[in-house]
């Protein structure tokens, strides 16, 4: 694959069919009186016919503003074994074309202008041709309506519903779709502390789809959301973790003691609706103490065994997790407040025996 090419850009803005040309099978539709024209193109095809008109440049472009980087990864995606693009590029017929008899016939010069599919189209303009004979495209298409109605259905992609979060997840589980060992662990945990007895999260943790985001103030009842949760455990057994030198097992075991070590440090705050501790921001910064949390560090050392994150804990019971205190705190401020608070008493502990030799 090749990015050498710095005006695919541009590029993709002139294209237009180099002889005439037939196209069938066409499938058509009507909708609100709107007639629709939907078939199949080969790679070679779209990069022929497909021409991108910008919102702002042409005088009735509709696509947005174009990204390398974004056309690039596409790119990358499309080498991948298992990656597939099932949503249809739409557009809009120019130039020459006439339908006859089920098929779309077209003059030389013309074109299907993308109202969007363009960064789909600047990919295949980085991919060598043999990467390029595996693809075909499915194109909607309009002809003949008015500008004003093309940009309509351009805006209506914002009301498409994009998938849940935490049904992805559960997709993902489902067919073993992971990028690393790390997620696939992760959300494996996530399971086991939502369902396990002894878990302290029993039932706390927002597993599968919901109608709406679970936001904190209004979501008590059901728990903390699992998409931030499964990030958390991910950066903690990734390849950049305080834990990265210990065994999968052994992560694990950190993991589940860091959750049973806060439930027993705070019983008063735990699950309880006028504390922060069991929301996402509460549990994620008690986990990420331990990536970002230089006096827990200090604190821990070396060992993570639920008796010392305990001991750490402990030093602290009186910890604010308040909801009125942190009610505008982040969880990065949240994280702050609570690592200095374990650093102000190990300082404390650090003068009462300094103290206490003199003596």
């Amino acid at each position: 694959m090749s990015t050498d090419n710095p005006s695919v850009s541009d590029l993709i803005t002139t294209s237009s069919a180099k002889k005439a040309g037939v196209i069938r099978p066409v499938l058509v539709t009507n909708q609100k009186g709107v007639k629709f024209f939907t078939f199949t193109l080969t790679a070679e095809q779209f990069m022929e016919l497909g021409r991108v008109e910008r919102f702002g440049e042409t005088e009735f472009g509709v696509n947005r503003r174009y990204s390398d980087s974004h056309a690039i990864a596409i790119a990358e995606a499309m080498l991948e074994s298992d990656v597939t693009f099932a949503e249809n590029p739409i557009g809009a017929l120019e130039g020459g074309w006439t339908f006859v008899n089920g098929e779309l016939r077209y003059k030389r010069g013309a074109y299907i202008v993308l109202d969007d599919g363009q960064h789909r189209r600047g990919a295949l303009e980085v991919l060598n041709p043999d990467e390029r004979l595996r693809w075909e495209y499915i194109i909607t298409v309009t002809q003949g309506v008015d500008y004003a109605t093309r940009v309509k259905l351009f805006l209506q992609q914002d009301k498409s519903r994009r998938i849940d979060a935490r049904l992805k997840l559960q997709m993902q589980h489902e067919v073993g779709d992971w990028k690393t060992e790390a997620e696939r662990r992760a959300y494996g945990l996530c399971q086991e502390l939502a369902t396990d007895p002894r878990s302290p999260l029993k039932d706390m943790i927002i597993m599968g789809e919901t109608d709406k985001r679970p936001y904190e103030g209004r979501h008590r009842p059901a728990g903390i959301n699992v998409k931030g949760l499964h990030l958390t455990f991910t950066s903690l057994m990734s390849r950049r973790s305080p834990l990265s030198q210990l065994s999968e097992e052994k992560q694990l075991e950190v993991c589940k003691n860091m959750v049973r070590a806060a439930a027993h440090a705070w019983p008063n705050a735990w699950q309880s609706s006028r504390h922060t501790l069991t929301t996402a921001r509460g549990i994620n910064a008690v986990l990420k103490l331990m990536i970002s949390g230089n006096a827990f560090k200090l604190a821990v050392g070396n060992d993570f065994s639920y008796d010392n994150l305990l001991r750490v804990f402990g030093t602290i019971p009186k910890f604010d997790w308040g909801a009125k205190r942190s009610k505008n705190e982040t969880e990065a401020v949240l994280r702050e407040r609570l690592d200095r608070a374990i650093g102000n008493a190990l300082a404390r502990s650090a003068v009462e025996d300094a103290d206490a030799i003199m003596t």
